[in-house]
């Protein structure tokens, strides 16, 4: 579930969960439902790998970007 959008531009949007732990990036909103398949399997890699993220990008194409905390 999300609970913010933050719009950083008007083509690049920062999605949030209510805690803030969870944070997608993207060009227009409706995104997260076309990839969720690419998302959800994203997801599960991060869990199962303990990553400390601090936003997933999935503005690209056919593909995603996890940039991790330092």
């Amino acid at each position: 579930k999300f609970y913010q959008v933050q719009i950083l531009s008007p083509d690049d949007f920062m999605i949030c969960n209510k805690d803030d732990t969870l944070k997608i990036r993207v060009d227009k909103p409706e995104v997260i439902v076309d990839k969720e398949n690419l998302l959800r399997e994203a997801l599960e890699n991060i869990e199962r790998e303990k990553l400390l993220v601090e936003y997933i990008d999935i503005r690209f194409k056919d593909s995603l970007v996890i940039k991790l905390k330092k």
